[in-house]
């Protein structure tokens, strides 16, 4: 949730794009409600767990919690819902969904993640230990590191 832009009713410009846009008062109202029940939700898992004191399997382990519960629907993301909004509270989405959810997850916690694929498919792997772990939807796999090559930023 960091860097998140929620736009005023009315004209405005988005300050990471630049682009113009117009929101009505009922789409402002809504982006307001969703954005305070994700805080809530990461403030409440935050706050349920030591994760300070965890190992970071442990933190992956929740993680794989999290996502276990939702459920994995086919089709193509509307570019119109928030991806953690979908998973989180909504406990539903598609694979992108799912992979942006993941990275959200797990730069919360403090792991390292990354996301790939494309515009039909995404997957996304948590690095637990210096090893990579892969998911894709709802499953996290923690059982054995992937054989995939891949980069996590800072």
């Amino acid at each position: 949730m960091d860097q998140y832009y929620i736009p005023p009713a009315g004209y405005s410009t988005n300050p990471t794009t630049g682009t113009q846009m117009y929101v009505s008062q009922e789409d402002y109202d809504a982006n307001v409600r969703n954005t305070q029940a994700l805080y809530n939700w990461f403030c409440n898992w935050l706050n349920g767990m030591d994760f300070e004191n965890m190992t970071e399997m442990e933190k992956a382990k929740e993680i794989q919690k999290v996502l276990a519960q939702g459920i994995n629907i086919a089709g193509e993301m509307a570019y119109t819902r928030n991806a953690q909004y979908s998973v989180l509270i909504d406990k539903q989405g598609m694979c992108a969904e799912y992979a942006m959810t993941a990275l959200s997850l797990a730069k919360a916690i403090g792991l390292k993640s990354a996301v790939s694929g494309s515009g039909s498919h995404a997957v996304y792997y948590i690095q637990v230990d210096g090893k990579a772990y892969f998911g894709q939807n709802n499953v996290l796999n923690l059982n054995i590191p992937t054989t995939d090559n891949v980069y996590f930023s800072e």
